[in-house]
């Protein structure tokens, strides 16, 4: 009897001892279940901050690329006409004094000018922007499409503008 009942508890230690390493072990795996679930999200998420990185950088490329374009372009185009320019100096040509490509340069510096500067002035104050659009509702009818000589243009203008008082146009001073 004294062996039957050692046995037993052998037996009931023996599983308990099982049941212990049982746990033991689907403790284990519950732990190495929930690292991998961690270890994939964060892979997850490592490559989804990689492809928003990726789709930035692509974008601000193409931004680039497209400034790049555009300011080449307007290079290109400020190239063409100083070359333009520069061949009908350089050529000899009969065509085109030099005294001659200096007024024309002359002349393109003030409309450049003129589009920076002024329009932009007169176009952002209304009194100014009102105070031209009177002058040229006077002059205009007064040279009408068919004079086309500079003495009767200064002579039309001089007479319309002369009793007008002036606005200060100190942004034209160039």
């Amino acid at each position: 009897m004294r062996d039957e009942r050692e046995t037993a508890i052998r037996i009931r230690e023996e599983a308990v001892r099982q049941a212990q390493l049982e746990k033991e072990k689907a403790a284990k795996a519950e732990e190495e279940k929930a690292k991998a679930i961690v270890a994939q999200k964060q892979a997850q998420d490592k490559k989804a901050a990689e492809q928003a990185a990726a789709a930035e950088k692509a974008q601000k490329a193409e931004k680039d690329k497209k400034v790049a374009a555009a300011a080449a372009a307007e290079k290109a185009k400020s190239a063409a006409a100083a070359g333009i320019a520069d061949a009908s100096s350089n050529t000899g040509s009969n065509f085109v004094s030099e005294t001659a490509l200096v007024e024309y340069k002359r002349y393109m510096d003030l409309l450049a000018h003129l589009k920076t500067v002024a329009v932009p002035a007169v176009e952002n104050d209304p009194a100014i922007r009102k105070f031209c659009a009177g002058i040229r509702r006077e002059i205009m009818p007064s040279i009408g499409q068919l004079i086309n000589k500079q003495h009767e243009i200064i002579r039309v203008v001089c007479v319309t503008i002369q009793p007008l008082v002036f606005y200060p146009l100190d942004y034209l001073d160039m």
